[in-house]
């Protein structure tokens, strides 16, 4: 599983640093198989927030509904038949798109797991995994309903 470059990408320096001091860990045959790469197919539960930050940056979030495959979790508990998992994006194009999304909307999103790090009002440190969404795309539009 190699990826493939464009012809006008450059390497990356910090992948094939990366990739020495993978393969002096643990040998050159596992040293392809490190990937973090995330594809989501779901609904969205309500629809995306954009926020400023105190740095003046811009992020969405949102949360994207997926189906747990059946059978999935031990016998001895109940088992959840979805995920709801924590995207978020930083990139202005794409949180403008994002943001015309509705809740209930069937989207696809891809991206890396990432935890990022902030400081609460109260001056403690939070964290939190989610997805950072780098393409993403609505697949199914519900349409408004009259009430």
């Amino acid at each position: 599983m190699h990826r493939h470059m464009h012809r006008d990408e450059r390497p990356d320096e910090r992948q094939d640093e990366h990739h020495g001091q993978c393969q002096e860990w643990h040998g050159a045959e596992h040293c392809d198989e490190y990937r973090n790469e995330v594809i989501l197919a779901g609904r969205l539960p309500e629809t995306p927030v954009e926020r400023v930050l105190p740095s003046g940056d811009r992020m969405t979030t949102w949360r994207v509904i997926v189906r747990r495959p059946a059978g999935d979790g031990p016998d001895d508990r109940p088992k959840a038949r979805v995920d709801s998992i924590p995207c978020v994006s930083f990139d202005p194009k794409l949180c403008g798109l994002v943001t015309s999304w509705d809740r209930a909307d069937f989207v696809t999103v891809t991206g890396m797991i990432r935890r990022r790090f902030w400081r609460t009002p109260e001056g403690g440190a939070s964290s939190r995994i989610e997805v950072e969404v780098h393409t993403a795309r609505r697949l199914e539009r519900v349409p408004a309903t009259s009430g």
